[in-house]
């Protein structure tokens, strides 16, 4: 009984020009049956890997990079370095950093890094150039 009040729904979303996707209630692009933002997301989730190397290609072009990392190479850094599994926000996730900071988004040029040791990298700079010794304790440096 289930099965058919599910297809009824479907077959009520689809008359109606709505998404297909459970739970979503935007209409569906032309001659399609899902929305934008879901057949978007459907993709990503799809295809992890080049959906990564788009996103650092467009933020490395925001920033003013050079960016010369094909998919194909990107595809194998992710699957030596596993970046795609344990790509994330927190501290134990990773992060893509260049080596030399002079020079773009090159395949020799590009390393993963957990985030806090990323974090505690840039703090490390930023004390160094304000002269101070991240290695001593807060209190044995002059300010």
């Amino acid at each position: 009984m289930k099965k058919l009040s599910q297809s009824k729904a479907l077959i009520r979303k689809k008359a109606a020009g709505l998404c297909l996707e459970k739970h979503c209630r935007r209409k569906a692009r032309k001659q399609r049956t899902r929305c934008n933002t879901c057949a978007s997301r459907r993709w990503r989730a799809a295809n992890p890997i080049h959906y990564l190397w788009i996103n650092l290609r467009h933020h490395a072009k925001q920033r003013g990079h050079a960016f010369t990392i094909t998919r194909a190479e990107w595809a194998a850094f992710c699957k030596r370095t596993k970046y795609h599994e344990e790509k994330g926000r927190d501290p134990d996730s990773l992060t893509v950093e260049r080596k030399n900071e002079n020079q773009g988004y090159h395949f020799w040029n590009i390393t993963v890094l957990r985030h806090a040791e990323n974090r505690r990298r840039s703090y490390v700079k930023y004390f160094a150039h304000a002269g101070i010794d991240y290695a001593k304790e807060p209190w044995e440096n002059p300010l």
